[in-house]
């Protein structure tokens, strides 16, 4: 899963944006219960029982049309995928997932699966997965378990989406950034955070130096990791465990060996008596008058540490999945002890760390007075995209360390001067500034402000954006609206993307959309999408808004491919015939009833 499109992608998108393309799989009919031992499957969204209805497998080709077959044997429930070229771009959406998996796949449930289970009930959950990999193209090897608010759902899951890389190659990555590593079973995984296409919380878990298989693997072990994270609502339903691989290029000859995915209510850790070990170099990094902060090195377990508890005393004051804590609200020129303690998933408990003690600074140092508000704040200038403040110092018992910016109600900056610039806005735009000033202690005064500045037109000098557009829908009725878009300068000189958006019309009544930008030349990353309601116009009472982040275009020059996508929340079919911006053109043409508006103003096309 790697950079969303951010579900999604840093590098493409991957994983959550598979897992919510996996709804288009489970509403569509696919091949049913094997007769034979060995079937094949080419089609696209085509769904095979096997090992007697315990598992399905899945075609699920959500984001390509090139030609994937797989040979599966419905007995074992291994498959091989016999055909499978893609070559999606890495800074995409992967072009498949071909897997297996049991539970309830939204909506649609294998027999006998144990599944849905509470997180909080969940006493066990072990597998195994042993695969065949290649070595070319670009790829995960990967879990994907998802969590929803209810038992089951048959759309997208509220809940978290948790994925387990144990392998990939080609330069693919999950979607956030590495916040930590977790260690269970020997083995180490480096623990990825962000947010799905939607909202939804995603948290994978990548193998270091990655594997071909994993017996007998402790998920609820990552469960229970990603639960004290806050990433995993415990009382939300663990509905489904599939296990595949997202591809973007390649991919034949790949597949699964053994796929088995055992899970249970109760303790489910009645076997695990082996305590972890203490946790190492237990020491005190900082203190103020109310507040000591600890340190400590990572204690091991036979199936992985879930967590720690923090003694102050001999009392508990609190817990945390890290190897870090600040225990605040404590009596100045005080000195505290402090222990701490391991656990793991059967709330088995280590030995102590420590004890060390913090002595918090003297209550006579203590400085609990706030600056006063600065003066006379006023703004200096402004351009296009640019706002440039000024205000006279404030005071304050101490000594001022510096000032906070804030626009519309929002930090944008800090400085230690009397002056700052607020860039990187919109023209023709109204905004509201207030500052605030602070001390060494943290104490923060009351606001100067607010004061309103407005940004000026925008100058394009000789540029001017016009939008060209080909149609990537093979249908006009299926369940997604696609397009691919590019800007282009038609003008003398460069032209700024700040304050640019783009709309495509089409007409529609559902009350939720999710909007993908499948791939773009110059980067997902540096574009934004929504949908927006448009009155009652016809063919027209919603539109797509594209919004450029940054970037400038040449003269003469294009931003180059825009690839973008929109579903429906419940993944019902659309009809495009009488959308106010469809077009059949398979090649880039001129799109008029495509606007590009500055800062506001329509400067190309005709809205409706």
């Amino acid at each position: 899963m790697i950079q969303r499109i951010r579900r999604l992608a840093r590098a493409g998108v991957a994983g959550a944006a598979a897992g919510v393309l996996l709804a288009g799989a489970a509403l569509i009919a696919g091949a049913g219960p094997a007769q034979a031992a060995t079937v094949t499957d080419c089609t696209q969204w085509g769904t095979t029982d096997v090992q007697n209805g315990e598992y399905t497998y899945q075609q699920n080709e959500w984001n390509s049309e090139l030609r994937q077959c797989v040979s599966i044997d419905t007995t074992t429930g291994a498959w091989t995928l016999t055909e499978a070229n893609f070559s999606t771009a890495t800074n995409g959406a992967p072009a498949t997932y071909p897997s297996s998996y049991k539970g309830c796949h939204w909506g649609a449930c294998t027999s006998d699966s144990g599944l849905p289970i509470k997180v909080s009930e969940l006493g066990s959950a072990r597998s195994t997965y042993d695969t065949k990999q290649v070595a070319s193209g670009a790829w995960n090897s990967s879990y994907d378990l998802w969590f929803n608010s209810t038992p089951t759902t048959d759309e997208q899951p509220d809940g978290t989406e948790l994925m387990i890389w144990i392998n990939h190659r080609g330069g693919v990555q999950p979607i956030g950034r590495v916040t930590a590593t977790f260690t269970s079973q020997g083995r180490t995984w480096d623990v990825w955070t962000g947010p799905g296409a939607s909202g939804w919380k995603v948290i994978s878990y990548v193998l270091q130096g990655g594997a071909t298989a994993v017996n007998d693997l402790d998920v609820k072990a990552l469960i229970d990791d990603a639960t004290a994270r806050g990433q995993i609502n415990p009382q939300h339903y663990l509905i489904d465990a599939e296990a595949g691989f997202e591809i973007w290029q390649g991919g034949q000859g790949m597949g699964v060996n053994q796929f088995s995915f055992e899970a249970s209510t109760g303790p489910g850790n009645g076997d695990d008596t082996t305590p972890p070990t203490a946790p190492g170099n237990l020491r005190v990094t900082g203190t103020t008058a109310s507040s000591a902060s600890l340190a400590w090195d990572a204690a091991t377990d036979d199936r992985g540490v879930t967590g720690y508890d923090v003694y102050r005393g001999g009392t508990l004051v609190g817990s945390t999945a890290g190897t870090t804590y600040t225990d605040s609200g404590l009596t100045a020129d005080t000195t505290y002890s402090y222990t701490v303690r391991a656990r793991d998933a059967a709330s088995n408990q280590g030995p102590a760390a420590g004890p060390v003690t913090a002595t918090t600074t003297g209550g006579g140092d203590q400085d609990t007075e706030p600056p006063t508000a600065p003066g006379n704040l006023r703004a200096t200038g402004s351009t296009s995209s640019s706002v440039s403040l000024a205000w006279d110092a404030a005071s304050d018992n101490r000594g001022v360390t510096g000032y906070d910016v804030y626009r519309d109600g929002v930090l944008q900056g800090s400085t230690a001067g009397l002056t700052y610039t607020s860039s990187g806005l919109s023209p023709s735009t109204a905004y509201s500034y207030t500052v605030r000033a602070k001390d060494a202690a943290g104490n923060v005064g009351p606001p100067a402000g607010p004061v309103t500045a407005t940004t000026s037109g925008g100058d394009p000098g000789n540029g001017a954006l016009k939008v060209q557009y080909k149609t990537t829908d093979s249908s006009a009725t299926d369940n997604a609206v696609r397009m691919t878009l590019q800007l282009v300068n038609t003008g003398s000189s460069a032209q700024s993307l700040n304050g640019v958006e783009v709309r495509y019309w089409f007409s529609d009544s559902a009350s939720s959309y999710t909007t993908w930008c499948d791939w773009a030349q110059m980067g997902c990353g540096n574009l934004t999408q929504s949908v927006v309601a448009n009155g009652s116009t016809a063919g027209a009472d919603h539109y797509l808004k594209v919004t450029p982040t940054s970037g400038s275009l040449a003269a003469g020059a294009n931003t180059g491919e825009i690839q973008l996508r929109l579903h429906k929340a419940d993944w019902s079919n659309f009809n495009e015939a009488d959308d106010y911006s469809h077009s059949t053109s398979t090649s880039f043409t001129d799109a008029p009833k495509i606007g590009v508006y500055v800062g506001g103003q329509l400067v190309w096309g005709t809205a409706p």
